[in-house]
Order: C-alpha cells, then structure tokens, then sequence
C-alpha cells in the first residue's frame, strides 16, 4: 500500500519536475549564448575604437603623450611666442627664501634664491612665484621647484601651526596652459 502511494506520488511529479528541469536547462543555455554575444559586441566595439585612435595618431604624426618633455630653451620660446605680455600676477608676497646651502643646477648659488629649480625657466618660475606662501613677516621657504612644460610643481617648508612644533612640507603642482595656472593641487 505505502509503495503504490510513493508510485503515484512519483508518477504525478515526474512529468511537472521534467518539464522544469528542461526549461530550467533551455533558459541557462540562452544566457550562456547572450553572455557570448555581448561578448563578441564589446570586442568588436574595442576593435572599433582602437583602429579609430591609431588612425588618428597615424594621421596627425602626433607624438604619443608623456613620452618627450621638450627642452628648457625651446619651452622659454614657446611661452614667449604665445604670449608677448607677462602674465598678470596674483597678489601674494614676492620674496622667496632658499636653504642656506642651497645651489643651482651648475653647482653655483641660484640667482632666483631657489635651491633647485630642475627644468623651470624665469617664465615658468614668475607664473607659479604668486603661489608660494609667507606665514607672518617670514617669506616662503621654498625647497625645490621643477617643471614638464605642461605642469609645474614645487615644494614649500612652513612652520608648523601652535601648538605642534614640526615644520611641514608641502608640494604643490599646478597645469599650466597659455602662462595662466588653470588647475592646482596640495599634498602635505
């Protein structure tokens, strides 16, 4: 008796459990052929967009970004041919001071009063010089100041503020573009 129960009851669930089990494997097979196509989609959009920029830089000669900084002098000419007016200074303190061993690139004393100033021409140093800061009646301390053509970056020694007694140095780099500082960033 309990065995043709069990009978029934296994008769009844095999055509609905089949049924479910066959549907259940037809949907994971669609998905697994969507995931596959999308798949293919995005390659082919990738591909796309690939051969679109190497057409361009084939078409421009551009250099590619970041792999040439150009030198010192031909930076110097580029801002002097751009612009023929200093840039309009922001009003801040106008004396920098250098740590007293400070010295150029050529071993001698800077004649900026910056320690070392890697790459920055006096155009690059009068765009960014409004931005050192002076605590008080003491001018900046600026440790060193360097330059890629396109950004600038420098970093200053200021005094710590009451009660902590440890100076801090802060970093600075600011985007440069037509002898204006367009964007600027802190770190320290």
């Amino acid at each position: 008796m309990i065995a043709s129960a069990l009978g029934e009851t296994l008769s009844v669930l095999w055509g609905p459990g089949l049924v479910f089990l066959v549907v259940i494997v037809w949907l994971i097979r669609r998905v697994i052929r969507a995931a596959r196509t999308e798949s293919r989609l995005e390659e082919e959009r990738l591909r796309e967009w690939m051969k679109g920029e190497v057409a361009q830089l084939q078409s421009s000669k551009a250099e590619p970004r970041l792999m040439r900084v150009p030198p010192a002098a031909e930076r110097e000419r580029a801002i002097a041919a751009r612009e023929p007016a200093p840039p309009v200074a922001v009003p801040g303190p106008d004396t920098i001071t250098a740590l007293p061993d400070a010295r150029g690139n050529d071993g001698r004393a800077a004649a900026s009063g910056i320690g070392d100033r890697t790459g920055v021409t006096e155009t690059e140093l009068a765009i960014v010089r409004p931005l050192f800061r002076g605590h008080g009646a003491a001018p900046p301390k600026v440790l060193w100041v360097r330059s890629t053509g396109s950004h600038i970056a420098f970093c200053e020694r200021r005094d710590a503020p009451p009660p902590s007694t440890i100076a801090r140095d802060v970093i600075t780099i600011v985007k440069i573009a037509g002898g204006k500082v367009v964007r600027k960033w802190q770190f320290g």
